[in-house]
């Protein structure tokens, strides 16, 4: 029997890493923000100060979920970011390439890694 050996390195980016030019950003130790007073928004705020923004949206300090998507969807994606947000786990964000949510990069959908 063969034995394979493979060496891995894997290089970590604390904000965020573009995954390319698929709209996909891998998002660890982020800020999970809700307002729920007068309309619904939900924003993703990671620490530092660089944000994937292929829209070139006015003002990249934070990614806002889009409120083109259903409520329903919206309410899955925010249950999908309360439980990254308990279990401390990292995000792939997929990210609006043709469009602003609030002056802001919009989120399409979440995935918990």
């Amino acid at each position: 029997m063969e034995k394979f050996i493979a060496l891995v390195l894997l290089f970590s980016v604390n904000v965020f890493a573009n995954n390319g030019n698929d709209g996909l950003v891998t998002v660890k130790n982020f800020q999970l923000w809700s307002n729920t007073h007068n309309a619904p928004e939900i924003r993703v705020i990671i620490s530092g100060d660089t944000y994937y923004n292929p829209s070139n949206c006015p003002n990249p300090d934070s990614y806002m979920v889009t409120t083109a998507l259903t409520e329903k969807i919206q309410d899955r994606i925010y249950s999908t970011l309360l439980s990254a947000v308990l279990a401390e786990k990292p995000l792939i964000l997929r990210i609006e390439n043709n469009g602003c949510q609030n002056g802001r990069p919009a989120i399409m959908n979440v995935i918990i890694q």
